[in-house]
């Protein structure tokens, strides 16, 4: 594993471990506020939930390195794409130079040379270069989805694993509140 890749495996679960404790700390300041959620925002378990999984997903995608770059990335392949487009593949030069002999003897010789450099494809070239520029987007796009499709994958892991956690800490509950009925139908 390189340090890069280090790197990377670190940010993934920070990410979501920072959605998750903002989905946390929603729940503390809704639970607060009101004691009804709105339609929509209820569990498969009956409680209520905050944060859905499709906005804890948006919000670690939001952090992710990938999301940060992704329109830099973009607008890179759209500018490959334009340059693949050009009528030549560099802008084209304007030179001019001018000498004469005044320093010198002073016989009035003057030279004044005006050149235009216009850089030409070679055959195959314009067409090669829009295929890779095109390859380019597309590559750019399919990592892109790849990169959401991991951090869904771990948004979603996490996010029921949380939901197990409420539920278990619901029983829980329930379980003291029957021992102490218990406790007290026996004393």
């Amino acid at each position: 594993m390189t340090p890069r890749n280090r790197t990377k495996a670190w940010l993934l679960p920070a990410s979501v471990a920072a959605a998750m404790s903002a989905c946390g700390l929603a729940t503390q300041a809704q639970t607060a506020k009101a004691t009804t959620a709105p339609p929509g925002m209820v569990s498969a378990a009956g409680a209520t939930s905050p944060l859905s999984l499709r906005q804890a997903f948006e919000a670690a995608w939001a952090r992710q390195p990938e999301a940060l770059a992704l329109q830099a990335r973009r607008d890179a392949a759209r500018a490959q794409q334009g340059a693949a487009k050009a009528w030549t593949p560099e802008p084209a030069a304007l030179e001019l130079s001018n000498k004469t002999d005044r320093m010198g003897n002073n016989n009035g010789a003057r030279e004044v040379e005006v050149g235009i450099a216009v850089p030409l494809w070679l055959p195959g070239e314009r067409g090669s270069s829009a295929a890779l520029a095109d390859a380019e987007g597309a590559a750019v796009e399919s990592r892109a989805i790849a990169a959401q499709l991991r951090v869904a994958a771990t948004v979603r892991d996490a996010w029921w694993q949380w939901q197990r956690a409420r539920i278990e800490v619901g029983t829980a509950r329930d379980q003291l509140d029957n021992t102490r009925l218990i406790a007290a139908d026996v004393a």
